[in-house]
C-alpha cells in the first residue's frame, strides 16, 4: 500500500513527462481496480476481530492494526481520487500531441512510399542488378 500511496502522490514529479504520468495513472488504475475487492476483504477482517475479541482469540492490537489498515486505506482512496481529477488534463494533453506524432508519421510514410514507387527500381524494369544498386543508394539515403 505505502508503493500506491507514493506512485499516486504528485508531489514533485514532472507531470510534462509522459512516463511519469503513466506510472501515476497506473498506481491509480490499480487502486480503482481493486477498490471493491480490498474494501470487501477490510470490512470482513473487521467484522471477524469484532468476534474473535469477545471470545478472547484475537488481542485489541489486531483490532488497532485493521483500524489503521481501514484509514491509510480511505486515505489512498481520496488521494486516488484527487490525483486522477490533477492529472485528468495533462494527460489529455500528452494523449493529443501522440495523436499529432502520429498522424504526422503516417503522413510522412505515405509519402515516402509514394515516392519509393515513382522510382526506377521499384518499376521492376531496370533489372535485378541495377535495382540492388539504386536500393542500396535508398539504404544510403536512410542512414
Amino acid at each position: 500500500m505505502k508503493e500506491t500511496i507514493s506512485g499516486v502522490k504528485l508531489g514533485e514529479k514532472d507531470l510534462s513527462d509522459v512516463k511519469t504520468l503513466l506510472a501515476i495513472s497506473d498506481n491509480e488504475a490499480a487502486v480503482r481496480t481493486r477498490m471493491d475487492e480490498i474494501s470487501l476483504t477490510l470490512d470482513q477482517l473487521q467484522d471477524s476481530l469484532k468476534i474473535l475479541i469477545p471470545a478472547n482469540l484475537a488481542k485489541e492490537s489486531h483490532q488497532k492494526q485493521t483500524n489503521k489498515l481501514l484509514d491509510d486505506w480511505n486515505t489512498l482512496k481520496k488521494l486516488a481520487k484527487e490525483t486522477k481529477k490533477e492529472i485528468a488534463l495533462p494527460m489529455k494533453t500528452a494523449a493529443a500531441a501522440n495523436e499529432t506524432k502520429i498522424e504526422k508519421l503516417d503522413s510522412e510514410l505515405k509519402n515516402f512510399q509514394q515516392a519509393m514507387r515513382k522510382r526506377e527500381f521499384f518499376k521492376y524494369n531496370c533489372g535485378r542488378v541495377e535495382a540492388l544498386e539504386k536500393l542500396e543508394g535508398v539504404f544510403d539515403e536512410l542512414k
